[in-house]
């Protein structure tokens, strides 16, 4: 897909963040950019300029992102950290991604444009991936995005953007890419490779047989880590499955502990902090069982009888990680390797972002033609072994 594009784009809009990598004008380097999930629709365009008129100070155009589409509209949608944070905006997961894919589309490219000085018009060619369940839905995704892009306003200011190019993939389809180059055709083409996607709303396999994409093993399910979050919710007092719970939940991991969750403590009297923050713990533990569970089970329904190794993907790969391992044993695949070169193009990133951009990552490495460098402890052995040649060499 090498576009002559003025922007290429590749994109993972998850539920629990977006996940951007991006490439202006053919630099030589791509920027990875995270964008909170939460969108706020119908809200007054007067509404959002009286609260900039109270703002202090500027701040990145991705964080203070709102549309009008069409331009002249008097209401706004409102994408990311300004939605969460001023109008109680959320990641709208009664809808099907791709119905709020758009509006998060166009808030990135208009907040890279800003960012990159691109101008009011430009072309921008785009890859993307969809939940497998969604992933018919690509052609209808791609008309509204063609037909959105071509005017629509960024803070205000008028956008016409052209969709030189669009294509979609499954999700776990980057890493398959990934995974093919590896191998090599031909021996890609032989194996039975499953790609397991475990993300915030959604629950995948890809089942790849002979180099194909098997659409009657494939399958999908609405048993995402968002599951685990609301019986957490439903266990505990007063507690609402917010984006900041969901990463609270995330990091707290398998063993939680006291610092994990403090921010959680809702409790003012010194006397009930310890009993409340015992209660936590306990129930991030139980509903993380349960969730496991629910997970095994499905595993057990849709894995192949027969496979070599099995990719894992998402964040919640990571997260149920021992878990994992102990169901697969020596055929879990988790693309460390990966995660390494993610780690060293964007040194910027948050680690416990790195995990979730194994997809979009590896999607744009394919589309955009990027090599991206090997892992430092691969540079470092194979300079070990190219001293070892050298000094056989000199004897």
């Amino acid at each position: 897909m090498a576009s002559k594009a003025d922007l290429m784009l590749t994109a993972d809009p998850g539920s629990s963040a977006s996940k951007f990598i991006y490439n202006v004008q053919k630099k030589e380097t791509p920027i990875a950019l995270a964008m909170s999930p939460e969108v706020a629709v119908g809200v007054s365009v007067s509404s959002i300029k009286a609260l900039q008129k109270l703002s202090m100070g500027s701040t990145s155009p991705i964080n203070d992102a709102w549309l009008q589409i069409p331009p002249d509209s008097k209401k706004a949608t409102v994408v990311g950290y300004l939605a969460q944070a001023e109008y109680q905006g959320n990641a709208r997961l009664d809808l099907l991604k791709y119905e709020v894919i758009v509006p998060k589309f166009l808030a990135a490219i208009g907040a890279i444009a800003q960012q990159h000085d691109l101008g009011n018009k430009f072309s921008v060619a785009i890859a993307c991936l969809l939940p497998f369940g969604e992933y018919p839905n690509k052609d209808e995704l791609k008309t509204q995005l063609s037909k959105s892009l071509a005017d629509f306003a960024f803070q205000g200011s008028r956008l016409s953007v052209e969709l030189a190019d669009f294509v979609c993939y499954p999700e776990g389809g980057g890493l398959a890419i990934y995974q093919r180059q590896q191998l090599g055709d031909e021996a890609f083409n032989k194996a039975t490779i499953p790609v397991v996607m475990l993300g915030h709303r959604n629950s995948s396999l890809l089942l790849f047989e002979k180099g194909k994409l098997s659409l009657q093993q494939s399958t999908t399910t609405e048993n995402g880590f968002i599951n685990l979050v609301k019986q957490f919710c439903t266990l505990t007092s007063g507690q609402s499955p917010s984006n900041r719970l969901v990463e609270a939940i995330y990091q707290a991991g398998e063993s939680p502990q006291i610092d994990d969750i403090k921010h959680l403590i809702r409790s003012q009297d010194e006397d009930n902090i310890q009993q409340e923050a015992e209660l936590l713990k306990s129930v991030i533990k139980t509903a993380r069982e349960d969730y496991w569970r629910s997970i095994k089970n499905w595993l057990d329904e849709v894995m192949p009888s027969r496979y070599s190794e099995v990719f894992l993907v998402g964040g919640v790969a990571q997260y149920l990680r021992q878990e994992l391992t102990d169901y697969f044993g020596e055929k879990a695949r988790y693309s460390d390797r990966i995660m390494a070169q993610i780690q060293e193009v964007f040194p910027q990133l948050e680690q416990s972002l790195t995990s979730r951009f194994l997809d979009v990552f590896a999607l744009y490495c394919d589309v955009d033609e990027f090599e991206p460098p090997k892992p430092k402890g691969e540079r470092e052995q194979q300079a070990r072994q190219e001293k070892i040649r050298q000094e056989f060499a000199i004897r």
